[in-house]
């Protein structure tokens, strides 16, 4: 339903537009994101990193050789999508565009050595991938000069978020695994948020330009759906959750606000 109004929305603002006058630019763009995520930066990730410290002193404790890697903060990432801006005017335009982001932080321990005799491996990696699409729509002031253009803007964003948890673990002695696992867990979520914009184009020729981009959105997808579970396929349907580091359940949420910088390459037809 959020995403019908959405697209009416954005349909009846072209319809507006292109009346005056059929001024079409398509921009290529790439960028960084840099989302807050403090759910997961806050809640998630410490007591992640509590039990791959926890599970990796004991190894030590045994006799093993171990190495260790923590679970990163989701922080910034690069984007890449496209846009496509309709000029009714030298003083307006609506810009609509898409793009793609992804971070795939990773926890592991890696552990060898012998003890009685019988040489161990151990080896466990767990990985978190976070990705977002997000469709969005944005109403832009132009000021524009001779060479170059100032423009500041809002709009709205369908935001479509992926979140993927997988875990593989393999125990060896003498060679021979005997304990060996995985399990994967797909989630995803949306919500329509909205945002400020503004930015500079800069003429490289009279139909090529190319422009610096700031986009801030504000707002959080709130819950994240499970769509597969190798581990448990009875939750299927049911919200996303996790444990925070007193051990209570929580559903897992998305914050998505933070600063989107672009440089895009535009042509103007």
């Amino acid at each position: 339903m959020k995403f019908k109004i959405f697209l009416i929305s954005i349909l009846s603002f072209s319809v507006l537009l292109i009346g005056e006058e059929k001024r079409i630019a398509f921009s290529l763009r790439g960028g960084l994101y840099t989302p807050s995520s403090s759910t997961y930066n806050d809640e998630v990730l410490p007591p992640v990193n509590n039990s791959f410290t926890e599970f990796n002193a004991w190894l030590s404790s045994a006799g093993l050789k171990s190495n260790m890697n923590e679970l990163d903060e989701i922080k910034g990432g690069m984007t890449f999508g496209g846009e496509i801006e309709f000029f009714v005017s030298r003083s307006f335009s609506l810009a609509i565009g898409a793009e793609h982001w992804i971070q795939k932080p990773k926890a592991s321990i890696e552990a060898t050595g012998k003890i009685s005799g019988d040489s161990y491996e151990i080896s466990d990696e767990f990985e978190v991938s976070a990705s977002l699409i997000p469709i969005v729509a944005t109403l832009r002031v132009n000021l524009p000069s001779e060479r170059f253009r100032a423009y500041i803007g809002a709009g709205m964003g369908y935001y479509m978020g992926k979140i993927v948890l997988k875990e593989e673990w393999d125990w060896k002695e003498n060679g021979v695994s005997f304990e060996k696992g995985s399990y994967e867990i797909e989630s995803s979520g949306k919500a329509v948020i909205p945002h400020i914009n503004g930015g500079f184009d800069f003429d490289i020729t009279k139909n090529i330009s190319i422009s610096t981009d700031l986009r801030y959105p504000f707002g959080t997808i709130k819950a994240f759906k499970i769509e597969k579970d190798t581990s448990d396929p009875t939750s299927v349907g049911e919200n996303l959750r996790f444990e925070d580091v007193n051990g209570k359940e929580k559903d897992f949420k998305w914050e998505l606000s933070g600063f989107n910088f672009a440089v895009n390459l535009k042509f103007k037809f």
